[in-house]
Parts: structure tokens; C-alpha cells; sequence
């Protein structure tokens, strides 16, 4: 028998238990991923009903209102300081890592270290993306929380 009817048998073998497997666990699965489904739509429904709440109240209290946007601005200052200074300290160290190498490279370190300096600036890159990534979520947050301000102090 050649090696492709062999393929072929074996598939064809094989996938009569797998899809008699699958039918069987369907429904089971199913109804698994509707109560997590169900579970996460009521935990979020709670999160909207506290988030308008907290809006009606910073409505109708400006002060708190202001507070609170002046501690999203405080926290994204924060943010951007922690990360700007990770990233800068990366790339400063790669960018001393290219003479270090170049005059150690004989030596001491031998052949497969040239990389070095480009995984640190990857990293410095990362670390400015992930305190990008940050700062849009306070941002959005902010955002988010003025609009429904917005809307609760509009509405009748």
C-alpha cells in the first residue's frame, strides 16, 4: 500500500472517533461558555449601573469632579515620567553597549553578542509603547467619565 492510501486510511480512521468526540462534548461546551457569558454580562451590567451612579454624583458635585480629572492628569504625568525615564535609560545603555562590545570583543566576549544593543533598544521601544498603551487607557477612562458627566447633567 502506498503511502498516500495509508494517509488516507488513517484519516479516515481517525476521524469518525474525533468527530463523534466532538458532537458528544458540543453541547456541554456550549453551555459551559454560556454561564461564563452570562456571568461576565451581569458583572458588567453592575459596573455600568455603579459608573452612571458615580457619574450623577460627580454631576452634581464639581469639586469632586475636578479632583478626580486632576488626579487622571497627575496619574498620566506619573506614568509618562516612570516610562520615559525606563526607555531612556535603555537606550543610553544601548547605545554605550556598541563601544563596550567593540573593544571587549576579542577578548573577553567572543562571537554572538552584536545583538546586544539591538535587543536593549527593542526594549527601550517596548517600555515606550507599554507607557503609551497606559497613558491612552487614563486618558480614555477621563474621557469616558466627562462624556456621562456630560450627559447626566444635560438630561432633565
Amino acid at each position: 500500500m502506498s503511502e498516500l492510501w495509508q494517509g488516507v486510511l488513517w484519516g479516515a480512521l481517525l476521524s469518525i472517533p474525533i468527530g463523534i468526540i466532538v458532537n458528544v462534548s458540543s453541547p456541554a461546551i456550549s453551555r459551559a461558555l454560556d454561564r461564563r457569558n452570562s456571568t461576565a454580562a451581569a458583572r458588567r451590567s453592575a459596573e455600568d449601573l455603579e459608573f452612571r451612579a458615580e457619574a450623577a454624583r460627580l454631576a452634581k458635585d464639581r469639586p469632586a469632579l475636578y479632583t478626580v480629572l486632576l488626579e487622571s492628569l497627575l496619574r498620566i504625568a506619573f506614568v509618562t515620567a516612570i516610562f520615559g525615564a525606563l526607555a531612556g535609560v535603555l537606550t543610553l545603555v544601548g547605545q554605550l553597549l556598541d563601544p563596550v562590545i567593540a573593544m571587549t570583543y576579542i577578548g573577553f566576549f567572543g562571537r554572538g553578542i552584536e545583538f546586544l544593543p539591538s535587543l536593549v533598544f527593542a526594549a527601550s521601544q517596548l517600555a515606550a509603547l507599554i507607557g503609551t498603551i497606559l497613558v491612552l487607557n487614563i486618558a480614555r477612562q477621563a474621557i469616558i467619565l466627562i462624556r456621562e458627566v456630560r450627559k447626566v447633567s444635560i438630561a432633565p
